[in-house]
């Protein structure tokens, strides 16, 4: 197919705001099988970033009637920089002269866009200032590109942050400023959930505390023993014995408060033989 007679712009499509072309078209336009352009695209798939694999190359299907049926086809819609990514390595003696014709188109339906929705995109230089500032916002928040970028498309419902219009360019560098002084958005991690106190979680309590209770009685009547072995008077042992006593009078107290004997839910028979344990061994 002469690359001459083909009108271009026919290529090209508008959705939501964006121009795309098709991988059929493509093959078309290049005078290639549609089968072997697909096998490139899902080349490049193993190649590139999943997130900007699917935001440059949307795979389509569609039901094709057969003499036995129908049957499934598919297809992948291409934004500019998809088309540009795929055809790249496309080479032969029309090849340079189709690209430019279909760059050209791409071009002319995007000033379409521009003059239809009446807010002219921006330039790089115009958006110099959001780079830097997405620049430190990796720099400072150890977050690759692609998510920072991504924050700013979320923000401002845009697919590119060329579609930002002039009056949303210094709102976006100032957005990406607070996410640096902030990190307002950055998936901060929860802090775990504390315990909550339920009947259950006091019964465990008292349960530890009648243990250690019955440790420390069994500690106190082996010092003798423990001190022959050469533990002095102010090893860990002793100290268990005789300095922990305020800790386990207030433990007592806490857990005592919380198991009264009339109209209480916990009130069982494992709660009555753990409360009344820790009574008897209140002292050494």
């Amino acid at each position: 197919m002469n690359a001459i007679s083909i009108n271009f712009s026919e290529f090209i499509q508008i959705q939501n705001n964006q121009t795309i072309t098709t991988s059929e078209f493509i093959a078309q336009a290049f005078g290639k099988q549609h089968k072997n352009v697909l096998a490139k695209i899902e080349e490049i798939a193993k190649e590139i970033k999943a997130d900007f694999f699917e935001l440059n190359f949307k795979p389509k299907a569609k039901q094709v009637k057969t003499g036995f049926g129908c049957r499934e086809t598919k297809s992948y819609e291409l934004t500019k920089d998809g088309f540009m990514l795929l055809v790249m390595g496309f080479t032969g003696k029309a090849a340079m002269q189709i690209k430019i014709a279909y760059i050209e188109a791409f071009n002319l339906m995007a000033e379409q866009i521009k003059q239809l929705s009446g807010s002219p995109k921006t330039t790089a230089d115009d958006r110099t200032g959001l780079r830097q500032a997405v620049s430190a916002l990796v720099s400072k928040k150890h977050i690759d590109y692609s998510d920072a970028y991504s924050l700013v498309h979320h923000r401002f419902a845009v697919e590119h942050i060329d579609e930002l219009t002039h009056e949303q360019i210094p709102q976006a560098v100032e957005y990406v400023h607070r996410l640096i002084l902030d990190g307002e958005v950055l998936d901060k991690p929860k802090p775990p959930a504390l315990p909550q106190l339920n009947d259950e979680l006091v019964l465990s309590i008292g349960r530890l505390l009648l243990h250690a209770q019955d440790m420390r009685l069994f500690v106190n009547r082996y010092l003798p023993a423990f001190e022959c072995l050469g533990i002095t008077n102010h090893g860990a042992l002793w100290s268990y014995v005789h300095d922990t006593e305020p800790t386990f009078e207030r433990v007592r107290e806490f857990f005592l408060q919380q198991t009264p004997y009339q109209n209480h839910h916990l009130f069982s028979d494992d709660a009555i033989w753990v409360r009344r344990r820790v009574m008897a061994t209140i002292k050494v």
